[in-house]
């Protein structure tokens, strides 16, 4: 049941990570105005003699801070979000804090578990890029299918690799049209392998993106609905491609279509 008006309980806790530490948002049940009641130094645990069917021993568990500090919600009156700032807070520090509230400026018995949170590195950008030929341990080039018989567009997406190159110094994605109508020439399709061996293992990655240097782009009026789309790869070796890589791209999507194609414009 709910817990009379007088008394609140904490349905949730959210952390937002700033330059220097955290935002904590809190919400409760009901309004009231809390006090964070903060320390880095680990509380003292001990029991306290407890009776319990005429047995009197040490039963009952307490936590006591040895010294803490206090801090304000930011949020004027009663509310049911409540916002503290915790800035700077240390890197590798460890901070336990509790939260004490006032219903209508009134002290209420109600009271929040002892929290414990310690802050690790800050996120950081790391930037990572195909090797260039010779590759040493990651590829980019392209794989394609070409025939002059021409192919209808199904059959050339699904047809094997005839040839490949993964040495020059810029990827050509591209298709050709044949004279005959709805058949097509040959499709290339581009692999770009990224070495991220550095990331440790048990790293959270937060955000990733591709950006492409888009150096030219012809052709792409005449076809106002062709788009690129960007789906994993699986060359059969990390430092080199061959014909059949080709076939070896999956169908998921990584991210929105690229449309359309600008000169000399990222991706990001």
């Amino acid at each position: 049941p709910e817990p009379p008006i007088r008394n609140w309980a904490i349905l949730d806790i959210q952390q937002t990570i700033t330059a220097t530490g955290y935002k904590i948002a809190v919400i409760t049940n009901v309004p009231c105005h809390l006090y964070m009641m903060w320390t880095n130094k680990e509380p003292n645990k001990h029991k306290i003699v407890g009776l319990r069917r005429g047995d009197l021993a040490l039963r009952e568990t307490r936590y006591c801070f040895t010294s803490w500090n206090k801090n304000e919600q930011e949020e004027a009156g009663d509310t049911l979000t409540h916002t503290f700032y915790k800035e700077p807070w240390p890197v590798c520090e460890t901070r336990w804090f509790t939260f004490k509230g006032e219903v209508d400026t009134l002290w209420t018995a109600s009271a929040g578990p002892i929290f414990k949170k310690h802050r690790g590195e800050p996120p950081t950008t790391k930037y990572f890029y195909s090797d260039k030929d010779p590759e040493e341990t990651s590829v980019d080039g392209r794989a394609f299918h070409h025939i002059w018989e021409g192919l209808f567009w199904p059959e050339l997406r699904a047809a094997p690799g005839t040839s490949f190159d993964d040495t020059t110094d810029t990827m050509l994605l591209y298709h050709y049209g044949s004279s005959t109508r709805d058949k097509f020439y040959t499709i290339n399709r581009a692999a770009l392998l990224f070495d991220t061996s550095i990331i440790p293992e048990g790293a959270t990655i937060l955000d990733a993106k591709l950006r492409i240097y888009i150096g030219s782009a012809s052709g792409w009026n005449d076809y106002p609905d062709y788009k690129l789309a960007l789906v994993p790869s699986n060359p059969a070796s990390n430092t080199q491609l061959e014909a059949a890589d080709y076939q070896r791209v999956g169908s998921t999507l990584l991210s929105n279509d690229l449309a359309p194609l600008i000169e000399e414009y990222y991706y990001g």
